[in-house]
């Protein structure tokens, strides 16, 4: 009987966990999604099409902060319904994001059986002296 009133607890204290993890994380729609890291001034907006047998993610990367970034990574992440990541995928973004800009994208992942998907900028140089 106590094992069974521990497992029950344990149950209860993970349910209410995962609701409120669930609550903070941002809402992922089919197709397209906006990701955007508080810790860092990227926000990426994007749309994901089925292009032969797999996906073409479009979009933009804008920079909120004063000075310019390069060397930009993109993570894509391939979503299941329940919002799982299935896997994902590092792709470079070309050009520099200006102060204050964004810079276009247009990449494609090898795969188009994604609930929906998630893009974030894992990685960045900034620029402390960009060439005019």
């Amino acid at each position: 009987m106590k094992d069974l009133r521990s497992r029950i607890v344990g149950a209860t204290l993970a349910l209410a966990l995962g609701a409120a993890l669930g609550a903070l994380s941002p809402p992922m729609g089919p197709y397209a999604a906006r990701a955007q890291n508080l810790t860092h001034p990227f926000r990426v907006n994007f749309t994901a099409q089925p292009d032969g047998d797999g996906a073409r993610i479009i979009g933009d990367v804008y920079n909120a902060d004063a000075k310019a970034v390069d060397d930009v990574r993109l993570r894509i992440f391939e979503l299941d319904l329940s919002g799982y990541a299935m896997a994902s995928y590092v792709e470079p973004l070309l050009g520099m994001v200006p102060p204050s800009g964004r810079t276009h994208f247009d990449v494609r992942v090898p795969r188009a059986d994604a609930a929906s998907y998630r893009v974030i900028v894992e990685s960045w140089k900034t620029v402390e002296n960009p060439a005019k």
